[in-house]
């Protein structure tokens, strides 16, 4: 599949700000993601964003009402460049972090401490640093989704510490065979799912964060290969305590990975500079 350009990215961030469009749902999320990915033709793209434009349901986006990480009165969050709009914020955002993923990706290199918290800190600070201030930084208060709440804000670096030993002591997963690797690779989603340490953000930092791991491990994850839609579902259901939908997802998007990218591990004790630095 051939990946977005930077050229894309701009066509895709004129073509939303165009529009009269106040709200996104998930469905015209979706659209965009197609879109930037090659998925779909401009023209399918905007006729999705118009059929879509005017039936934006609660429930989909954590920030649902008002509080200290959105706008007054508003529930749009603060973001450094002053958009207000919620539809327009999403298509920036949305095109900018699809393009800071693929920066990370195509790189080639990752230099990392482990598969914790401050790599998946890293990797959300250098995907959403150009929007929001706080990327990078896990939230200050409670939120939850189609009648979930995620993790406790007080006990979200907890999860994540235990969370990131267990993947250390099955040693990264590097040594699993498919069927192995995809039983853990579920579980580690479905954790990180469930305790969602970001304002905003979180889905798209834990597919890059399991993406980098499936690499490490020698797998690829071919999230194209699974209906987006059905992405969504499983998510639900984990939330609820039914991974079976996880593992069928990742039973048919797992494959060999035939690259070259190489996770590097810092020593003990090594401070590692933000991922802007090192990449550009």
């Amino acid at each position: 599949m051939t990946k977005a350009t930077i050229d894309d990215v701009r066509r895709t961030v004129q073509g939303i700000c165009k529009m009269d469009v106040r709200s996104l749902d998930a469905m015209e999320r979706i659209a965009c993601e197609e879109f930037l990915s090659k998925e779909i033709t401009r023209e399918e793209w905007l006729l999705k964003l118009r059929k879509h434009s005017s039936v934006y349901a609660s429930g989909h986006s954590p920030c649902e009402k008002v509080s200290d990480y959105c706008y007054d009165g508003s529930n749009v969050l603060k973001n450094k460049l002053k958009l207000t709009d919620k539809g327009r914020l999403y298509a920036v955002e949305n095109a900018v972090a699809t393009f800071r993923i693929e920066e990370i990706l195509q790189h080639g290199t990752i230099r990392i401490n482990q598969f914790g918290i401050n790599t998946l800190s890293r990797l959300h600070a250098f995907v959403f640093g150009d929007i929001y201030s706080f990327a990078g930084k896990f939230r200050l208060e409670d939120i939850a989704r189609d009648g979930s709440r995620f993790c406790p804000k007080e006990t979200i670096k907890m999860e994540l510490t235990k969370l990131s030993q267990g993947i250390i002591r099955g040693g990264n997963f590097a040594l699993d065979d498919l069927g192995r690797f995809v039983q853990h690779i579920s579980a580690v989603h479905a954790v990180l799912n469930s305790i969602h340490p970001f304002r905003d953000g979180n889905c798209r930092t834990i597919r890059l964060f399991l993406t980098i791991l499936a690499r490490n491990a020698g797998y690829e994850l071919e999230y194209s290969l699974f209906d987006k839609e059905k992405q969504i579902e499983a998510d639900r259901a984990s939330m609820k305590g039914d991974s079976r939908f996880l593992t069928m997802m990742y039973s048919q998007i797992t494959v060999p990975y035939e690259g070259n990218f190489i996770v590097e591990f810092a020593d003990e004790g090594e401070i590692l500079p933000p991922l802007d630095e090192l990449i550009s």
